[in-house]
């Protein structure tokens, strides 16, 4: 994907061009240089950190890393449609007809599944699952940021009944 067709690289190319320059050349000396910044500057070198965040994820890779991604994301209120548009070029185009098939049926329901299947060619089916996705705010899941995973009800007894229970010591 080329930078000028995604909103979130140019954004991130953005912070490296203005503020990538204002850090220290030495890592030893960027925390006492912190201390001496104003608060807005910190405030958006961390913002420039926090874009550095590596969330794409991969069949082998561990899911703490992405976890903490999705905490990033909630913490900040991301909002990804503001940063990804779910069409043929940035999406369809790049899985097989079962993917597309699927994604489909996720977004709109199996009735708009079955106009994906009965298309000839990947190209048609493409064209016909942007156009049913268009509008709908659906995002696959490797750009979605996931909710807060609630605690089970056997999870949320024993949390309580340890906290009940002081130290022994």
């Amino acid at each position: 994907m080329k930078a000028e067709s995604c909103k979130g690289l140019s954004a991130f190319n953005d912070l490296v061009d203005n503020y990538g320059h204002h850090l220290p050349g030495s890592p030893a000396d960027l925390f006492n240089w912190l201390l001496k910044q104003p608060q807005d500057m910190v405030l958006m070198l961390l913002t420039f950190g926090a874009a550095h965040v590596n969330a794409v994820e991969k069949k082998l890779r561990t899911k703490k890393g992405i976890e903490q991604a999705n905490q990033l994301g909630r913490a900040l209120q991301v909002n990804m449609s503001d940063w990804f548009e779910t069409t043929g070029n940035s999406y369809f185009k790049h899985g097989n007809r079962t993917t597309i098939e699927l994604s489909v049926a996720e977004a709109r329901g199996s009735e708009a599944e079955l106009s994906v299947r009965a298309a000839a060619k990947k190209s048609e089916a493409v064209t016909i699952a942007a156009r049913l996705v268009a509008g709908s705010g659906w995002r696959p899941a490797p750009v979605r940021i996931r909710a807060r995973r609630g605690r089970t009800g056997a999870q949320k007894r024993e949390h309580r009944r340890r906290r009940a229970v002081p130290p022994s010591g």
